[in-house]
């Protein structure tokens, strides 16, 4: 296939995946992720390029291309399966503890991309036709767009028409994560983002007076470089509980208060300025993290960060608990990948490597970390034009 020979799309939108059941019902998520990007985009009369990253396929199952629904030929929007197969995956470390290296998978994605926009994002994920009208529309140079994201019990096995999804989304909210933290409806703020040194010390403030009124002091939960790891009041565990702590006001002081949370399910950028940076770090690890230091290498390259309004949000369809990061299941997520030696970066590796960024700009270098060949440039890989029948959710 050779994408530029065919009208330059508006907008590019990259994702990976691999038809593995992860998270749970995966087909089904994945197959309103693509009926919402096909409706909206013959909805609102845009080219759309979808890029589906399918990062070592399982060789006992079927190919993404032969279990999901595609448009048909002729539709607005345009997908391509680019594959990256096990034997490329088994070259990285750690390939044999983990199945997907997410962000090396995008880069693979976005490096190949045409569109003048280029959205890296996730396969269950759902955006409001607002949302969906600014991702199609004028994007400046120069500009990282965030929008929030809603999570939503959605129900996949519904009959729903995409508008009737869509409208059930923004009726149905499970938690709302935002710039400064996760909220629920009725709740407020339950996981924080800190804004700076004022929000920290007034959210510390406010938890610990709780804990020592209720008498669940011995259980504040720290980190210690790690969410999910419980940390009691003795000498060893309070020792990281408070150097982290301390860490963690030091870098309010030093880094730039961005919108990294959930920014992974949302992340646009004209395609020139990707290629700038050349995308995310390209660490064979989980993903956790390598997502917010694109934002820092941003900032640190002179970039502005853009939120975009409430009225905006992108929809993330629920999934099973310890799959991803929920700030109900993340001491599952990071007890599952500590048991099985999976490597990923610590909040506190994040603030420590958005730092390095800072301080090599500073000194006059650039805000990139990985080689002119990112993205797995020199690789030949299949790249295939999916067609099928028009899914009935799509409106055909």
């Amino acid at each position: 296939m050779n994408p530029l020979a065919d009208p330059v799309p508006k907008l590019s939108v990259v994702a990976t995946s691999r038809n593995d059941g992860h998270g749970g019902d995966l087909i089904e998520r994945m197959q309103w992720f693509v009926d919402g990007l096909a409706y909206q985009s013959e909805e609102h009369n845009v080219d759309v390029e979808l890029i589906l990253v399918e990062w070592n396929p399982p060789p006992t199952r079927p190919a993404l291309a032969d279990v999901l629904a595609w448009p048909a030929p002729g539709a607005r929007l345009r997908t391509r399966i680019v594959t990256v197969p096990g034997s490329i995956h088994a070259r990285f470390k750690g390939g044999d503890k983990f199945p997907l290296f997410q962000m090396i998978a995008k880069n693979v994605g976005i490096r190949r991309a045409v569109g003048d926009n280029v959205l890296a994002t996730n396969i269950d994920i759902l955006f409001s036709d607002r949302l969906f009208r600014t991702m199609t529309g004028p994007v400046q140079r120069g500009v990282l767009y965030r929008a929030d994201r809603h999570d939503v019990d959605f129900p996949l096995h519904s009959a729903m028409t995409v508008p009737e999804a869509l409208l059930f989304c923004a009726a149905h909210p499970l938690r709302y994560m935002r710039r400064d933290g996760a909220y629920y409806p009725g709740r407020g703020r339950v996981m924080p983002n800190y804004k700076g040194l004022a929000d920290f010390a007034g959210f510390q403030g406010r938890r610990l007076a709780r804990r020592l009124a209720t008498g669940n002091a011995a259980t504040e939960s720290a980190r210690s470089g790690r969410l999910g790891r419980p940390a009691s009041w003795n000498g060893h565990d309070l020792a990281l509980w408070t150097r982290d702590k301390i860490d963690a006001v030091i870098s309010l002081e030093r880094l730039p208060h961005l919108h990294t949370n959930a920014c992974g399910d949302f992340t646009l950028l004209a395609r020139q300025d990707w290629e700038e940076l050349r995308g995310y770090p390209e660490w064979p690890m989980f993903s956790w993290n390598l997502d917010s230091i694109l934002l820092y290498q941003a900032a640190a390259a002179g970039m502005t960060e853009v939120d975009l309004d409430e009225a905006r949000p992108l929809y993330h369809m629920e999934h099973d608990r310890g799959s991803g990061w929920t700030p109900e299941g993340r001491g599952d997520l990071f007890g599952r990948l500590d048991r099985g030696g999976v490597e990923y970066l610590t909040d506190r590796g994040l603030r420590l490597e958005a730092l390095k960024v800072r301080r090599a700009v500073a000194r006059g270098g650039a805000a990139v970390l990985n080689p002119r060949a990112w993205g797995l440039e020199d690789a030949q890989l299949p790249d295939t034009l999916v067609s099928g029948p028009r899914v009935d959710r799509a409106g055909a």
